[in-house]
């Protein structure tokens, strides 16, 4: 269900699909060129589950205390699990645990703040890998309008195939709006990156774009909840890996 996820085949939308997004998302820190971590070293990785694959947080958390047991890398580097936090994202607070105590992990809706009044910086720390017509869009194709469309299709797919509650708005009305709003103040560049497939036997293009640029939701209030939902569902290709992640912050202007 997690790995391999098929659409049903009753879903009532979204048939074509052979396969459906997964429903979660493996985010470790962003990688800027080579990097290697010193024994006895902390490395943090992030886990969002998404709809029913919350049932399977404690299945999740087992497969994460065995993952470093055969080593990790090139060098097959032994991990252990050292502790794990749960944060509440609605009430900020995190709460942690201990290998070998029981883990009652709470599911956690982020809440979504009153839309902004001023400019958003929306900064992409992992590789954001957009394809629109067959190509991945570089630093200086991109639009706000495929980033959103992209973002609002994978959100939708979530619900559609997690959830009891599929996404219920009004699509078409949603990205004519975004056609609207200009991408603004960009500073973009592209990040290679490559990873081997095991099964493929082959390195994998998974370059894209990171970096920051500004938009002005003026008049387009709508698609607020839809950008700020992105921070956790992540947006465009290889999301399962950490890309397409990014962060929003709102530039406060200053008022005469």
């Amino acid at each position: 269900y997690l790995f391999e996820t098929a659409p049903p085949a009753d879903a009532p939308r979204m048939r074509k699909y052979n396969s459906v997004p997964h429903p979660l998302v493996l985010a470790p820190p962003p990688v800027m060129g080579a990097q290697t971590y010193p024994a006895g070293s902390l490395f943090p990785l992030d886990v969002q589950l998404f709809g029913r694959a919350c049932d399977y947080a404690e299945l999740v958390v087992q497969v994460l205390a065995l993952v470093g047991r055969d080593g990790l890398g090139a060098n097959d580097a032994p991990l252990r699990l050292m502790r794990i936090r749960s944060e509440q994202l609605a009430t900020g607070e995190s709460v942690g645990y201990l290998p070998g105590r029981a883990i009652p992990l709470e599911p956690a809706c982020p809440e979504i703040p009153p839309g902004p009044d001023s400019p958003v910086e929306i900064r992409f720390m992992t590789p954001l890998r957009l394809v629109v017509g067959g190509r991945v869009v570089g630093p200086g194709k991109i639009s706000f309008r495929a980033v959103f469309s992209s973002l609002l299709r994978r959100i939708s797919m979530l619900t559609v195939f997690h959830t009891g509650h599929p996404l219920e708005t009004d699509f078409a009305g949603l990205v004519k709006c975004s056609e609207a709003v200009r991408i603004d103040a960009a500073k973009l560049r592209w990040q290679e990156w490559k990873r081997h497939s095991a099964r493929q036997n082959r390195l994998v293009p998974m370059g894209g774009l990171i970096g920051r640029f500004s938009v002005d939701l003026t008049g387009a209030e709508a698609l607020w909840p839809y950008l700020w939902l992105g921070q956790w569902t992540h947006v465009g290709k290889g999301t399962i890996m950490g890309l397409g992640g990014y962060s929003i912050s709102v530039k406060r202007e200053e008022k005469a």
